[in-house]
């Protein structure tokens, strides 16, 4: 999910990419070409792993995240409905999951 995350977030407000290195070794179109493309393959990495692995490598994190609206802006442009409404099931399941853990962790004083 994390390499999700950093690829989205090299995404300005108006759906560049912007990488410095990237543009400035290669070109403006090869840049945001190979920037879309990474961007896809991460989304397919996340769609195609099982919820189980995702949980345990985001409960490895120290601060695990919430699922928010702002996940869905993890998504590049042009995925098709089917693969959005995966992703968001898959983020409201971690969800569930980190809420359930948290709940069944809690100490009793």
């Amino acid at each position: 999910m994390e390499r999700l995350r950093y690829i989205a977030g090299l995404r300005n407000d108006g759906g560049r990419y912007e990488h410095w290195g990237l543009v400035r070794t290669h070109g403006e179109a090869s840049a945001q070409k190979a920037m879309k493309q990474a961007h896809q393959e991460a989304l397919l990495e996340i769609l195609r792993r099982p919820v189980r692995e995702l949980f345990q490598q985001e409960k490895l994190k120290a601060e695990p995240a919430t699922a928010s609206a702002q996940d869905m802006n993890l998504l590049p442009a042009g995925v098709s409905s089917a693969a959005a409404a995966q992703f968001n099931s898959t983020v409201l399941a971690l969800d569930a999951l980190r809420r359930v853990r948290a709940k069944s962790t809690r100490r009793v004083a």
